[in-house]
Order: structure tokens, then C-alpha cells, then sequence
């Protein structure tokens, strides 16, 4: 009797790794054939990772009769779940979970044939970075790359709207959380096991780089590659990196703008879109919120113009907080804590997302003045509907400004630069400043906009500076210096532990780590993460600090052991939260 081990696409705890089954000995499975097996009440696809002539659950083993092969994808696909449940601290089941989704019962069974993503015999491969100020459409950006490429190439984008838009120009199809299961499951038989094809896809679909020929990543640096479109949460950059080990065939080129802090100063291109840059004062302001007056008559002559105008606004709703005039009182959360944006009659709470009804009056003074908080998208759009050419007036949030392309030779207001950087207040906060507000520059300076920059003095001076090549490495040795004095990434590593738990059980796991590792090792914590919904499971945070000479293979064997208490993430987006 013989014995398969499979890896079957379902959650399961570390530790709960494969499952073995009988088969004939005249078996035709192989290494990373995708099958189907019984499992409890039920069919479930499964990966083949495994054979032997013996196995400690022989007695329990169920028996494969002709087992049906859904999709044949080798064995580069089981080296990069083996490195990626490693990398993760998850388990090898709850890995290709995230990676399928869900199999159809019922479709077309493709050709069993071996995915070999090597089948042009490339013998030289390329590893570069293209820094361009328009990515997608210089000579030498992203879709004149992608339209030379031969064989499978892979495009990977941050987000779900530009990879939609970007697959539609190339003509190709387009991979990412919200395509239902049965479209995706095509998607990906397709370029599995087509000769040529193009794919565009998010964070969703990196594992496929173990099949392309070529892999093209728009903006590497953006923090975007790393969100919870799927968990275990991963940076989907790394994925390309561990498939291009696993291949060293595989090309793979990236397109950004604004280099990351661990990153040697390349040659970077000159930002140069009209700009024009005001300063916050009492006696500047005008009758609509949040817009001076010297911006407003900027907006009225590109109206009498005919020029489109966008304002983006990155404060959604009334209010960015329903706050008291005379006492300070804000209206908070009932679930967690948080401060409570005003939506009309409503609060919204931006981080559990619960909403609450709006008190009439102040409860702590008796007043009836809300109008402290700064004012959001939706008060500026009322205020802008009443102007006689107001409805010409496009205003937008963050979001939506760093998704879509500015109209041709607008004028495109940031009401307040300071708000890029989003509401994570840490370290990074300033890095971040920097990359969304080069990123608006660029799409101005594409689309031949005037650009209008409200903000206080010192933001100001910040994005004047880091518009040009100088500036920015400016910038970057600055910040660096200040990573470097608190001991932060780059300067050094950081693993983030998330325990779930009263604080006794982050107490004790805390007073665990420090008798366990190394004295370098510096051990912060544990901190309660703040604003956690009164529903959910209290939360505390630890942070591990350590040096960079640390190697993988040691980080991951230090870790290793408590992946059951804790969520570890070796990379993680905020340090603070």
C-alpha cells in the first residue's frame, strides 16, 4: 500500500499541516497536482505535497480511488506554501485556502498537463526598479513593457480600480477579491495553464509569479501590497521574491516613483506640474470651509475657464467629529471608543464602523453648537452646490484621487496636504506624506493640471522640497537619521506580536519573551490596542526590536514557538497600532 500526503484548502491552526490517504501503487499523481478528497462529509480540493510507503495514520486512512486532478501545478507551488506558512506563522491549509478561495464543484476540466512557467528557456532574467514619473505610460513604463513581454506575464497593482482599469487598456483579464468564485477559478486555470497570457491582478493573485514568465509590479514601495485583502496578511511583493528564488528564470520588473527608506538613491525624475502653494490664515479664509480665499478666486477663473476642477477633500462625511463649541465635548463610540464623524443626523465611527444617533444638544454643558470639527466632503459639496457653476465641480476623496487620473489641464485643489498621510499617527507617518503627495504631483504633472496646495507652513515647505531629486534624498536622510534614533526599521527589524486576551495573558507571554530571547533583543510592551470594540476579544500589542543581522532562518526558528499565542507579523504597516 501506498500513501499520499495532501495539503487540503481549508483553515486549520498551525500545526495542523497535511493529511494522508491511500492510494494505488499504479498511481499517475504528482507533486502539486491539485485534487479533490473526501474530508469529513465532503469533497475538498487538496494539493498533493507528499509520498510514502508508510504512514502513522495508515489505520485511519481514507482510500483515493482514481483521484480526479483539477489542475496539475507542480512543485514550485509546494515550495512557495512551505515558505510562505514559514514566513507567516499560519498553517499550510489556511495558506492555500487564501490562495484558491473556492474550487467550483461543477467546470471544465482543463488538460492534466504540468504547468512549466519555463517553457520559453529564458536565459536571462531581469531584476530591476524603473523609476518614472508617469509608470504606466512612458517609454519604458509599465504598459509599453507589458505589451512587449512574451510568455505569461503577471501585473501586479495595489489596488482593486487601477487593476481593473489597467486590465481593460491591456485588454486582459483581472484577478482580485471581489470577482466571484467561479470567474476567478477560471482566471486562474487560464494563465495556469495558457502558453501566453497576460494577467493583471492585486495582492490576491502574487502566488501565480510561480508560473510567469515575467512579473511587472506597479509601485513597489506602496504599503498597499501588504492589506488584509486576504489573510494570513502578506506582502504580496515578497511572494514575487520567493517565487523568483524558487525560478531564477523569472523576470521581474518594477515601476515606482518614490523609492522606500531601504533603498539605494536612484536616479528619479523631476516633478514639475504647475503649482501653486497657500497657506493656512485666519485672514485668508473664504465663505466655503476648509478653502481660502485666494484658492476659491483660483477656482472661479478656472470655471469661467471651462476648466474641470477637482478639490480633494480626504475628511468624508458632515464632520470629522461631532464636537461641542463651547466645552469640547465630542460624541464617541459606544462600541469602542473612537470619536464619532458626523454623517447628517448620524455618527459614524470610522474604526468598528458602527453608527450612533447624534445628540441635540450637548450633554456635558447644554450647548447646541457642533461646529468645531474640522468639515468634511460632504458640508464643502453642499456649500459648493449652491455656486452657480458649482455643479462643474468635481470633489473627491483620498481615495478616489489616488485611483483615478485628473482631467486634461485642470485645476486640481489638496484642501489640506497634512491630511495624505492618513490618520495613523506613528513614525512613518511623514514617509507616508511624502509618497501620496509625489504620486498627486505626478498625476497632475500627466494630466498638465495646475496643482493648488493648501496646508501650514512647515507641509508646505516639505512638498515644495520633495518634488525634486535633492529634496527628496534631503528628506530621506533625514528621516532615516530619525529612524535611526528610535532603533526603527530600516535601521533595524521589527516584529509586531498581536495576543489576544485579558492583559494577564500578554503579561505572562510578555515575561516569556524576554527570558527567551537574546539580550539585543529589545522587548516594548504589552500595549492594549486602543479603540477595540467592546464585542470583540481585548487585544494587546508587544514589539520586538532587533538587529538586522538577525538571518531569516533564526527569526523564524525564534518566533516559531509561539505562533499559537500570538498573530506575529515580521513587516508590519503601523508600528503603534
Amino acid at each position: 500500500m501506498r500513501f499520499v500526503s495532501v495539503v487540503p484548502a481549508i483553515r486549520t491552526i498551525p500545526g495542523v499541516e497535511s493529511f494522508d490517504y491511500s492510494i494505488s501503487p499504479e498511481g499517475t499523481l504528482e507533486i502539486g497536482d491539485l485534487i479533490r478528497v473526501p474530508f469529513r462529509n465532503r469533497q475538498i480540493p487538496a494539493i498533493v505535497v507528499g509520498f510514502s510507503d508508510s504512514s502513522q495514520y495508515a489505520a485511519k486512512a481514507k482510500n483515493l480511488e482514481d483521484p480526479q486532478i483539477l489542475l496539475r501545478l507542480g512543485p514550485a507551488v509546494v515550495d512557495l506554501l512551505e515558505r510562505t506558512s514559514r514566513r507567516t506563522f499560519s498553517s499550510h491549509p489556511s495558506v492555500l485556502l487564501a490562495w484558491l478561495r473556492e474550487v467550483p464543484k461543477r467546470f471544465k476540466l482543463p488538460p492534466a498537463r504540468a504547468s512549466n512557467a519555463d517553457q520559453l528557456g529564458i536565459s536571462f532574467a531581469k531584476k530591476e526598479t524603473r523609476y518614472l514619473a508617469d509608470i504606466l505610460h512612458a517609454q519604458d513604463g509599465l504598459v509599453p513593457t507589458a505589451s512587449s513581454c512574451n510568455g505569461r506575464t503577471l501585473i501586479l497593482s495595489a489596488w482593486k480600480n487601477p487593476a481593473t482599469s489597467l486590465a481593460a487598456e491591456l485588454g486582459c483579464p483581472v484577478l482580485h477579491s471581489d470577482i466571484p468564485a467561479g470567474a476567478a477559478w477560471k482566471i486562474l486555470v487560464d494563465f495556469v495553464t495558457s502558453d501566453a497570457h497576460q494577467l493583471v491582478t492585486t495582492k490576491l493573485g502574487a502566488w501565480l509569479a510561480c508560473f510567469a514568465d515575467t512579473v511587472l509590479i506597479e509601485e513597489p514601495e506602496n504599503d498597499d501590497h501588504k492589506q488584509d485583502e486576504l489573510a494570513p496578511r502578506i506582502d504580496a511583493r515578497w511572494l514575487v521574491a520567493e517565487c523568483a528564488k524558487i525560478r531564477p528564470n523569472l523576470s521581474v520588473i518594477g515601476f515606482s516613483l518614490t523609492p522606500g527608506l531601504d533603498v539605494d538613491t536612484p536616479s528619479l525624475p523631476a516633478l514639475t506640474p504647475e503649482t501653486i502653494f497657500e497657506t493656512f490664515s485666519r485672514s485668508g479664509r473664504s465663505s466655503f470651509d476648509g478653502l481660502t480665499a485666494s484658492t476659491m478666486n483660483r477656482v472661479e477663473e478656472a470655471l469661467v475657464e471651462k476648466r474641470p476642477v477637482t478639490i480633494i477633500h480626504p475628511v468624508r462625511g458632515e464632520r470629522a467629529r461631532f464636537s461641542c463649541s463651547n466645552c469640547g465635548w465630542t460624541a464617541t463610540c459606544p462600541a469602542c471608543g473612537y470619536q464619532l464623524g458626523q454623517y447628517g443626523s448620524s455618527g459614524l465611527c470610522r474604526k468598528c464602523g458602527r453608527k450612533s444617533p447624534l445628540p441635540l444638544d450637548c450633554p456635558q454643558c447644554g450647548g447646541t453648537d457642533f461646529s468645531r470639527g474640522r468639515p468634511g466632503l460632504d458640508r464643502l459639496v453642499e456649500q459648493i452646490s449652491k455656486m452657480e457653476s458649482g455643479s462643474t465641480i468635481s470633489i473627491i476623496n483620498l481615495t478616489q484621487a489616488q485611483e483615478n487620473r485628473f482631467p486634461q489641464t485642470s485645476l486640481v485643489v489638496i484642501n489640506d496636504a497634512a491630511l495624505l498621510a492618513g490618520a495613523v499617527e506613528d513614525i512613518r507617518r511623514r514617509e507616508r506624506l511624502v509618497v501620496a503627495w509625489r504620486r498627486l504631483a505626478a498625476k497632475a504633472q500627466i494630466a498638465g493640471a495646475t496643482l493648488v496646495v493648501q496646508a501650514k507652513d512647515e507641509v508646505l515647505a516639505l512638498c515644495q522640497r520633495t518634488m525634486s531629486s535633492e529634496g527628496l534624498e534631503e528628506e530621506r536622510k533625514l528621516e532615516k537619521n530619525e529612524r535611526r534614533l528610535f532603533n526603527f526599521p530600516p535601521a533595524s527589524r521589527l516584529v509586531k506580536m498581536l495576543v489576544d486576551g485579558d492583559e494577564h495573558n500578554a503579561a505572562a507571554l510578555f515575561k516569556h519573551l524576554t527570558e527567551a530571547f537574546p539580550q539585543d533583543w529589545n522587548i516594548s510592551g504589552p500595549f492594549p490596542v486602543p479603540y477595540r470594540s467592546s464585542t470583540r476579544t481585548p487585544r494587546s500589542i508587544i514589539q520586538v526590536t532587533l538587529p538586522l543581522s538577525v538571518s531569516e532562518q533564526d527569526l523564524y526558528a525564534a518566533f516559531d514557538p509561539y505562533k499559537l499565542d500570538a498573530y506575529i507579523d515580521l513587516d508590519p504597516i503601523a508600528f503603534f497600532c
